[in-house]
């Protein structure tokens, strides 16, 4: 594949102006953009569906079955499937990883599935996750080999010069986007290097209603070695995050190489919705794969690389553009960097089919990893500002990359967007928040339609997540239907409330209606505040008050 780079000194000085229009009119024009490419030293090419289906055996037949679902509550619904054959070897773990979420306010399912790979085992997994969606599920977590949706197009970047190539890859938005419409219905021929009629195993059509409904998050070890061990340990590494125990400075390193000099100091800015201290690196001549790997043992909680890349690693431009360094992924086991969560701008770095994938050496790394968005193809993210505002605001890492991807769908997909987004996914456990609160607040109300008169009852649940005691406020809030809010709030509250560490206390919380309340929906929310009045964390639940009871 091509690679395109910037040389000239004022090339890069209209860039810099024009990312400074950008930034100051707050838009991304993304045909400015060089797109990442698949660059690598010694030739490699990615592996094609067919290689990859052929180089296992995989089931031939589907099977799902559950085998564990949380107390019935309402609540925010997650399903973890594991592969049927793994599920055995990680029960333990899994069983830890499972009570923690429960202790989140989650109601988790856990199911079992086999790694069939044919478009009726995805279409039919797909279609449970519609159901369960259509029940309250909000995200799946899916560990070990499962069915993967693989799609292929002629991509169409937007402003690019080269000629746009013909690609295959994972799709995870195919288990995000539920009531869209996906089919098989072309294939590619080489000779005329067009798609035509006839199905060959690959989607290739996606119409309808676009938007992703729930959350996906990825724990997918095989290609990387012993899937039992990486699992358990990734699993043991997210029991001492939500614990306290695996966690660094909160600071980010945005590192940008040449071509996307331009465009630093902008994306920066919006890892800043996140991350107030960053370390920026973009001067051309010091991104290098050398000054890269130096820096990964500088403790960095988030780390924003911007590399031309294929799945085996980053390739850095420097003397002029002339010259290229190469980082390996297989660098990363005895490096361990000090580092949690990446963007990784990086063609095809998470390309979780091929041997040895780079966003899963950085995820399942001995120590710290924890999770990475990336690319299964050529394309990135862009329009940063969509992924890290829900992300410093609290947000799951995977409810912050659903409300990503919602954001570019909601306004039309168009092709160039398709051709930057469509192998866009989320590798790790999805329900870690990176901006983390000490204190977490879940509110559970047990109905959500009433009438005037008639009593609101939920229950609160506090958790503390620090080993050491602490104090705070905790109140309640009402909006009306209209959006002000209600004049007798805090409806609860203010309470002074202390956990030891650890520790978990649940209430169960009751409001009459009042008569004359107006129909529509409210909004309840709960927050928790340090003593000086810093909010730490809030949960909220919508209820409609109906005209008359009945």
């Amino acid at each position: 594949m091509g690679r395109r780079w910037i040389v000239l000194p004022l090339v890069l000085l209209i860039g810099s102006s024009v990312a400074a229009e950008e930034a100051d009119n707050g838009v991304c024009d993304a045909g400015a953009i060089p797109v990442t490419r698949w660059e690598s030293p010694h030739g490699e090419v990615p592996l094609s569906f067919e290689e990859w289906r052929a180089a296992r055996p995989w089931p031939r037949d589907f099977s799902l079955g559950r085998v564990y679902h949380s107390a019935v509550r309402a609540a925010p619904d997650v399903d973890v499937i594991v592969n049927s054959e793994l599920y055995d070897d990680i029960e333990a773990a899994l069983g830890q990883y499972v009570a923690e979420l429960e202790s989140w306010g989650y109601v988790v399912t856990v199911d079992t599935a086999s790694a069939a790979q044919t478009i009726p085992a995805c279409e039919e997994l797909r279609q449970y996750l519609a159901d369960r969606h259509a029940a309250g599920l909000e995200g799946v977590v899916l560990i070990g080999d499962l069915p993967v949706p693989w799609f292929q197009m002629i991509d169409e970047f937007e402003g690019d010069d080269l000629r746009d190539d013909y690609e295959e890859f994972p799709i995870d938005l195919f288990y995000m986007d539920l009531d869209g419409e996906w089919a098989d219905e072309l294939h590619y021929d080489p000779q005329s290097q067009q798609m035509v009629p006839g199905p060959d195993g690959i989607f290739d059509t996606h119409e309808g209603g676009m938007e992703p409904e729930i959350w996906t998050g990825r724990m997918t070890a095989s290609p990387l070695g012993d899937e039992v061990y990486l699992i358990t340990n990734y699993l043991g590494k997210v029991h001492a995050f939500r614990t306290g125990a695996n966690t660094l400075a909160e600071r980010a390193l945005v590192y940008v190489d040449d071509d996307w000099y331009p465009w630093a100091m902008q994306w920066s800015g919006d890892v800043g919705l996140a991350y107030g201290d960053r370390t920026n690196v973009y001067d051309p001549e010091e991104t290098t794969a050398w000054d890269y790997r130096d820096r990964l043992d500088d403790d960095y909680e988030w780390i924003a690389v911007h590399a031309h890349s294929w799945p085996g690693g980053h390739g850095f431009v420097y003397n002029n553009g002339s010259s290229w360094s190469w980082f390996y992924a297989y660098e990363i086991p005895s490096i361990d960097p000090l580092a949690l969560f990446y963007n990784l701008f990086a063609c095809s770095n998470a390309r979780y089919v091929e041997d040895g994938y780079m966003g899963g050496e950085y995820v399942f790394a001995p120590t710290r990893g924890l999770g990475a968005i990336g690319s299964t193809k050529t394309g990135s993210m862009l329009e940063f500002q969509d992924f890290y505002g829900p992300l410093g605001e609290g947000k799951e890492i995977g409810e912050a990359f659903r409300a990503w991807f919602e954001a570019q769908i909601k306004d039309g997909f168009e092709m160039w967007e398709k051709s930057w987004y469509y192998g866009m996914t989320l590798l790790g456990d999805p329900t870690l928040r990176p901006q983390a609160p000490a204190v977490s607040v879940a509110m559970t109300p047990e109905s959500v339609e009433l009438a005037p008169g008639e009593t609101l009852v939920y229950t609160a649940t506090v958790v503390n997540h620090a080993d050491t005691s602490v104090t705070f406020v905790g109140y309640g809030d009402v909006s009306l239907p209209n959006g002000n809010p209600y004049p007798g709030n805090p409806v609860l509250g203010p309470i002074t409330i202390v956990l030891g560490p650890n520790q978990v206390k649940s209430r169960s919380i009751q409001h009459v209606i009042p008569l004359g309340a107006p129909a529509g929906t409210y909004t309840y929310e709960g927050v928790a505040e340090t003593l000086l009045g810093e909010e730490i964390d809030r949960d909220d639940f919508e209820f409609t008050v109906n005209a008359s009871a009945g």
